[in-house]
């Protein structure tokens, strides 16, 4: 049991928020040479890029991002 100090210092804590479909990013796996598997996390699908150049050109794009949200923007329009 907690005091009500204690519980209100507790509240205080910020907690990380958990995934869930509305903030959940979106991923990739694969290589420039056999191609790369992308998943949307808005749609919940995936779609293949195959290897050569336009897996040149996705690499090229995710090369060095550490924003989510840009790599989210990056992904997702390869679904429109």
């Amino acid at each position: 049991m907690y005091s009500l100090t204690t519980i209100i210092e507790l509240n205080k804590i910020d907690r990380k928020i958990a995934e869930s479909e509305t903030t959940r990013h979106c991923s990739y796996v694969g290589s420039v040479e056999r191609g790369f598997v992308l998943h949307s996390a808005k749609l919940r699908s995936t779609v293949f890029v195959a290897g050569g150049p336009a897996a040149q050109k996705f690499a090229r794009r995710m090369q060095g991002l550490r924003d989510p949200a840009t790599r989210d923007r990056i992904i997702e329009s390869y679904f429109n």
